[in-house]
């Protein structure tokens, strides 16, 4: 999520870079409002394109190794608070204070409209209320004060530039870019944004008073003497905030059409460029591991160490890695990605030999049960005695599943048991797709006792992860 949130802000501050700089002082004013409007949507779905890449092609042929390295990561990872949890409750916090404080307003809005007198014009309502107000705009109403409309003391321009609102169906953008703000608080370019909306809507509804009267210089006088007024309602149409100078300067202003022109259809470059920078990249054809390679083989002096291993990973995307091998004469490559589960992924050749990527999210049933556990890894014992503590916390039997000298038990067993008499441990994680219901722990511990080594000085076996049902 945090991955998204960066693109999604990045995209759109391009986008809203991009409107100041060549847009905003154009007399384009239709396109404006839909590309402003269409930089949101760019911005929240950009970054969920994916975009298929060749890759590097890397020899891993060392299967124990590999294991006991994604093992290691693992332990390491769990052992650490989940920081991520704290943020994502605050974030979701501030974002329910936000649509909380949206609602009410909105309501508020609305509720002053149902209770207050109406006069039907078209399809539009005038509003008359008794507060000392300047006009302003919601949906179909336009509020104005009920005693300056009676007396005619209402200008018919700044009547006329409330409608231009209404019709227009200017506050649809801003209940838009509100609710996105709910969710988007946190980018700052929303807040700019907003601005760039409500300054196009003035721009839209003066260019309909100035084609009405034909009377720029009056308008503007009006809208001088109309500035210094306030307003309560942040939802509605209003004089309070804008930048009057530069609604002036629009008012005046003349663009060539060729200009125009060659400045929307740069938009189109601009989003091409922001979907190959920020879409998803899925590696194609990833290198397939043969599942015939034998663990016996003397494949210790090979390119296979920890190191060598840790350089591989990295140039795959930085993914970690692990891989599975069918029971049928299939080949398969399982990518992890720990920082973000979502973007893990299976490869696969099906019974026709073609390649599948897909997914892990994306895969059917029938697909998860085909996914064996890791197969057995050949590992050298060497002394790590687990601590007290430790061999306590592998008591929990909703958490961990345990096997003793190659055999499963229950974790009561332990009971029976001090550390000491352990001569050695391994640990790991058990993703979802490889529990069962007879095991559905989350880790799974082996331990070797001091006589197992003594009669068992050989390489040991360890057992794979239980199978799936």
């Amino acid at each position: 999520m945090m991955s998204y949130l960066i693109k999604s802000g990045l995209c759109l501050s391009i986008l809203v870079l991009f409107y100041y700089v060549f847009l905003e002082k154009e007399k384009m004013h239709q396109f404006n409002r839909f590309y402003l409007l269409a930089s949101i949507l760019f911005a929240v779905i950009i970054p969920l394109f994916t975009i298929t890449v060749q890759p590097i092609n890397t020899a891993i042929n060392n299967q124990e190794q590999l294991y006991i390295n994604f093992t290691t990561v693992n332990e390491a990872q769990n052992n650490n608070f989940d920081w991520l949890i704290v943020l994502y409750t605050s974030y979701a916090l501030i974002s329910l204070i936000l649509a909380v404080r949206f609602v009410k307003n909105l309501l508020s809005i609305l509720k002053k409209a149902s209770c207050s007198q109406k006069i039907k014009e078209n399809n539009i309502y005038l509003v008359l209320i008794e507060e000392n107000i300047l006009p302003f705009t919601f949906l179909h109403y336009v509020f104005v004060n009920k005693c300056q409309y009676n007396n005619c003391k209402i200008p018919k321009e700044l009547i006329t530039h409330e409608i231009a609102h209404a019709t227009q169906k200017h506050s649809i953008d801003i209940i838009i870019i509100e609710a996105i703000q709910v969710f988007f608080w946190i980018n700052p370019i929303i807040y700019f944004l907003k601005k760039a909306i409500k300054l196009n809507h003035e721009f839209l509804a003066d260019n309909c008073v100035i084609s009405t009267y034909k009377n720029t210089t009056k308008y503007q006088h009006l809208l001088l003497e109309s500035i210094s007024s306030s307003q309560k309602h942040y939802l509605a149409s209003n004089f309070n905030y804008l930048l009057t100078k530069k609604r002036f300067i629009m008012m005046h202003k003349k663009s060539k059409q060729q200009w125009l022109w060659l400045k929307k259809t740069a938009v189109l470059p601009l989003i091409a460029t922001l979907i190959f920078v920020f879409a998803e990249r899925i590696i194609a054809n990833p290198v397939i591991i043969d599942s015939s390679l034998k663990q016996n083989e003397n494949t210790t002096n090979d390119i296979s160490t920890t190191k060598d291993i840790k350089d591989k990973l990295k140039k795959v995307n930085k993914l970690k890695m692990e891989y599975d091998t069918l029971a049928k004469p299939k080949k398969i490559m399982v990518y992890r990605d720990k920082k973000d589960p979502k973007k893990s992924y299976v490869s696969y050749t099906d019974e026709n030999d073609a390649t599948i990527v897909k997914k892990m999210s994306k895969l059917t049933k029938k697909e998860i049960s085909e996914l064996p556990p890791p197969p057995p890894i050949s590992k050298k014992l060497s002394r790590k005695t687990p601590s007290k503590s430790l061999l306590n916390e592998l008591k929990n039997s909703d958490k961990y599943a345990i096997w003793i000298d190659d055999k499963k038990v229950s974790n009561s067993t332990l009971n029976t048991y001090s550390n000491s008499d352990f001569f050695s441990y391994f640990g790991s994680f058990v993703h979802k797709n490889a529990r069962s219901k007879k095991n559905p722990q989350e880790y799974q511990y082996f331990l070797f006792t001091n006589s197992y080594y003594a009669n068992n000085k050989k390489t040991p076996i360890i057992p794979p992860p239980p199978p799936k049902n």
